[in-house]
């Protein structure tokens, strides 16, 4: 199963749809904002050592965190309103380069008893592996996981997101993203209508987009091979689909040509 929620930290039944389903900060807020800074350095450290023992290629911190003005932002519309639920106010990521620093990272993070979660009191609090089973809209591969890690008087944990991605991937980001924003501007003029034939393709399009990018960048760099083989004829960019894409993407050009020039 490619989502692991640890059930010691289960959201609170009733706090919002599907809150089970998701992880909740084992701390009050106050007390979250107080802490970030010391969970922020054990994240660092963590990311250091876990970077040593599988040979990522880069790691990336992000030094300043969320701002308290996204993290309310994010509650409000991810979970209804409840700030604790956000559990990525510190974030960050492990760049592998190939497959096998991938599964090694995977191994490292959900072993209870390896020497890197053992030496940093590390708890594994949820994981979603998409190289197991991308993203269905865009193909989008990672490992993102939650990691708790004690602070305070070390009876407390900070709970703090940690991601596990391919070098590869991350190079088409920019393709991809070009994909989204115009899928996402579509969308907004459509906000208060109905959208009309031409802005369903736009966006249907768009995200065929972005499984082509992230599909040959996974495909001619091996990450195909981490698939959910019961899944992988589903993700997998075959050479038909890909023609498809291709196709796909052509008229998406000229579909917003016409668009913009309305």
């Amino acid at each position: 199963m490619s989502i692991y929620i640890n059930p010691k930290y289960r959201g609170i039944k009733g706090d919002f749809k599907n809150s089970t389903e998701k992880p909740i900060q084992q701390m009050s807020f106050d007390r979250l904002m107080e802490t970030r800074d010391e969970a922020r350095e054990k994240m660092a450290a963590f990311l250091y050592d876990l970077s040593k023992q599988v040979g990522f290629v880069d790691t990336i911190v992000d030094h300043d965190g969320k701002s308290l003005n996204r993290i309310y932002q994010k509650a409000r519309e991810d979970y209804g309103g409840n700030p604790r639920y956000v559990n990525d106010p510190e974030r960050c990521k492990g760049v592998g380069d190939n497959p096998f620093q991938i599964l090694k990272a995977k191994s490292e993070v959900t072993n209870p008893n390896s020497e890197i979660m053992l030496k940093h009191g590390a708890e594994l609090v949820y994981m979603n592996d998409q190289f197991d089973e991308p993203k269905k809209e865009t193909g989008y591969r990672c490992i993102n996981c939650k990691i708790s890690f004690p602070v305070g008087d070390q009876q407390e944990r900070h709970t703090v997101e940690v991601q596990i991605v391919a070098k590869q991937i991350e190079e088409v980001y920019e393709k991809t993203h070009e994909y989204l924003e115009a899928s996402r501007d579509v969308a907004e003029k459509a906000r208060e209508r109905e959208l009309t034939p031409e802005e369903t393709r736009i966006i249907s399009y768009c995200a065929a987009g972005c499984r082509y990018e992230n599909g040959i960048a996974s495909r001619e760099n091996g990450y195909d091979e981490l698939l959910d083989q019961r899944k992988r004829s589903v993700y997998e960019l075959s050479h038909t689909r890909q023609n498809n894409m291709e196709h796909q993407i052509l008229a998406l050009q000229n579909l917003m040509q016409n668009y913009e020039a309305e």
